[in-house]
């Protein structure tokens, strides 16, 4: 068992449950290995200003909004990376929340949407051969400190999770392609 593994022992992901049919048919896929299962241009190097619906086999799926408008992101972004080049990095990426606590607080900014957690043992992941990264803080909200204190977007923001050391912050974890379906989710409250 990994320090990580320990601290974190369920990582939870945030869905609309109409995507549960097709989670349970793929596993649970990012939005850039979604729109290839689908034979689809998802436009993945541009910003979602608005949900995504799309027609599966196994029922519905759904591209979440992204927050990153390009003024605001370009201003955060390392500049040796486009925005394309970030968008389609982080398109490639499944994310999960370290805790149910962090699961809820991304539930709750859609209350609109019919959305599930759903949990998964960390050593499931890691027997699945999953390359866990964390990174300190979550890439998907744009901060608002002065510019002078931001720190820039980049790629070396997600490391391993075997180079977690305990007391370092996890806001989010992230999974490249895929999360394979002998990795069993469970739906919580």
């Amino acid at each position: 068992m990994t320090a990580f593994h320990a601290c974190f022992p369920t990582l939870f992901h945030v869905t609309d449950r109409a995507a549960l049919p097709g989670i349970a048919r793929h596993g649970l896929l990012s939005a850039e290995r979604l729109c290839t299962v689908l034979g689809i241009d998802g436009d993945l190097g541009r910003n979602r200003g608005s949900w995504r619906s799309l027609a599966t086999p196994a029922g519905c799926a759904s591209l979440r909004r992204q927050g990153m408008r390009d003024g605001a992101l370009r201003s955060r972004l390392d500049p040796s990376i486009t925005l394309e080049e970030w968008r389609r990095f982080i398109n490639a990426q499944v994310f999960l929340c370290p805790s149910r606590a962090a699961a809820l607080v991304l539930r709750r900014a859609e209350p609109d949407r019919d959305q599930v957690l759903l949990a998964c043992a960390t050593a499931a992941l890691m027997e699945a051969g999953c390359a866990l990264r964390f990174c300190t803080f979550n890439n998907g909200y744009i901060d608002r400190s002065p510019a002078h204190r931001r720190r820039l977007r980049s790629h070396a923001d997600y490391r391993p999770v075997s180079a977690w050391a305990p007391g370092t912050p996890v806001r989010e974890v992230a999974i490249k392609g895929a999360i394979p379906l002998a990795v069993r989710f469970e739906a919580v409250v």
